[in-house]
């Protein structure tokens, strides 16, 4: 931790686009979460002390930045959402009013429905604290964001697809995926997670809304997947074809898409879904020592989906698979000044494909615990 800096812990020793230093992603939101996870599991007072220490150098900075960014890993929900946990955890009533003011000032229309970047993120944070915190301004500004998204969709080839705006002054202007971070599996979890809390007092049409096209998104990742073997893929983009290596990915890849189908799955009885999750699994799985250790483009991204197979499907044998996707991971490490790390010395400390976020799925698959980043869906029946 280096709080006399710009940025709480180093940056990666590879290149990173320069990032808000308080985001999820590659920033100080996402490290606090996992020693937040960490702490809860029976740490020590250090590394309380270290949480304490995170979340006031984030508190300071809160609302520093000239424009407030919607996107869960590169805007600011991820880090009202890792500020608050912290907050309850250490009992400061303060930070936690502080993050829950974050979470409410952010915006709701934007040129990216996505859940990384735009409002898909934004969206499901703000379902995340109103969950725990019963405040009505965070679910009337969240249900405002799947308004916005369901507004942003793009019909025109029949399927369900959130392009990003062309508008948008981004390397993601344009972008039309099927993925988890850009495109329509994580929009259709936010959607899914919209349509079980707008039943919570609100019109029965806005509900029916969501889960309509949560189930639109699902039916067009059915349609477009390419299944060989028992393994299912899907294109990088829409319209190209389908990816064969890498297979793993959270970001872009079957681990996201996965996460999707399972969830909707448990929201509508619907075996399809079922099936296609499992057969994402395989894909996902086939060939894991070719894969990174990380969180967004690696196996622990892929041990999470498999975690939440085995907690929605009751299945062992799907965190039998999470748990030899953690030995390879332990057989990848590195050592660092006298330091058994689970990722290369240039990943670093951050969560998306550094220490941070393999470190958190090992702590999920230790202690339990909810998978990260997620708002609670409907379940079936």
């Amino acid at each position: 931790m280096t709080p006399h800096r710009d940025t709480l812990w180093p940056r990666p020793e590879r290149r990173v686009p320069q990032t808000d230093p308080c985001n999820t992603w590659n920033g100080a939101a996402g490290v606090l979460a996992t020693l937040t996870r960490a702490a809860r599991a029976g740490g020590d007072e250090a590394l309380r002390e270290a949480v304490a220490e995170a979340a006031a150098w984030i508190d300071e900075r809160l609302f520093t930045a000239p424009r407030l960014l919607p996107g869960l890993c590169f805007g600011r929900s991820g880090t009202a959402w890792a500020l608050y946990d912290a907050a309850r955890f250490l009992g400061d009533a303060r930070t936690a009013a502080r993050a829950v003011e974050l979470a409410g000032r952010l915006p709701v229309r934007w040129h990216s429905p996505d859940f990384t970047h735009g409002l898909a993120g934004a969206g499901t944070a703000q379902l995340y604290l109103w969950h725990l915190t019963g405040d009505e301004a965070l679910l009337t500004s969240a249900l405002a964001c799947g308004d916005a998204v369901l507004a942003a969709v793009d019909r025109s080839e029949g399927q369900w697809i959130w392009p990003t705006s062309q508008a948008t002054d981004s390397e993601l202007a344009g972008m039309r995926s099927y993925g988890f971070a850009h495109g329509t599996a994580g929009v259709g979890t936010f959607l899914l997670s919209a349509a079980h809390a707008a039943r919570a007092g609100r019109p029965a049409g806005h509900a029916a809304r969501f889960l309509e096209a949560a189930i639109g998104a699902g039916a067009t990742l059915a349609e477009t997947a390419h299944v060989e073997r028992g393994n299912a893929t899907w294109p990088a983009r829409v319209g190209d074809e389908p990816q064969l290596r890498p297979t793993t990915q959270w970001c872009n890849g079957p681990a996201g898409i996965g996460t999707f189908l399972i969830r909707l799955w448990a929201a509508t009885g619907e075996e399809l879904f079922a099936g296609l999750a499992e057969q994402a699994a395989a894909s996902a799985v086939s060939d894991p020592w070719r894969a990174g250790p990380g969180a967004c483009c690696g196996n622990a991204g892929t041990g999470h989906f498999l975690l939440d197979l085995a907690e929605l499907r009751g299945e062992h044998r799907h965190r039998a698979r999470a748990e030899e996707i953690a030995g390879i991971i332990d057989a990848q490490h590195c050592v660092q000044d006298g330091l058994r790390l689970t990722a290369d010395r240039a990943a670093g400390c951050e969560y998306a494909n550094g220490t941070a976020g393999i470190l958190d799925f090992l702590l999920r698959l230790r202690y339990g615990g909810p998978r990260p980043w997620t708002a609670p869906t409907p379940l079936h029946g």
